[in-house]
């Protein structure tokens, strides 16, 4: 039987964020360390979305403990550890996609002040903007 020891994904920047069990190239579960449900949905989100993707699920085993589980498996053709790269690339394009979108948009957005409040035909302003 192959080796199910944890792994660890090494970055420079990085110190233990996630831990790999394994005993298959296209399954395997991430231990994330400090994540919560933000990440491990939208990694499920967009690992689905892959079609080298059998199977995405992640699982936060206890509300006091500081850890996302996340399950993957894939169709073979590809490694879980590349399905969850390729997320995670797909996750950080998405967001600065947003990021670009809100700056622009904050770019062209106004500030209105008090006198530029509608009035309503006695006089009163209300909350709605011109």
């Amino acid at each position: 039987m192959a080796d199910t020891a944890p792994t660890k994904i090494e970055s420079p920047n990085v110190i233990n964020k996630v831990e790999v069990i394994s005993d298959r190239p296209d399954c395997a579960t991430f231990i994330f360390v400090d994540e919560d449900h933000t990440l491990g949905n939208a990694l499920h989100y967009v690992l689905m979305k892959n079609p080298k993707v059998d199977f995405s699920g992640y699982s936060i085993p206890h509300p006091s403990d500081n850890k996302m589980n996340l399950r993957i498996q894939t169709k073979g053709n590809t490694t879980a550890q590349d399905a969850i790269m390729n997320g995670l690339s797909d996750i950080k394009d998405i967001s600065q996609s947003v990021d670009e979108r809100i700056g622009e948009e904050s770019n062209q957005s106004h500030i209105y002040s008090d006198a530029q409040l509608c009035h309503r035909h006695d006089g009163h302003p209300t909350n709605r903007l011109f």
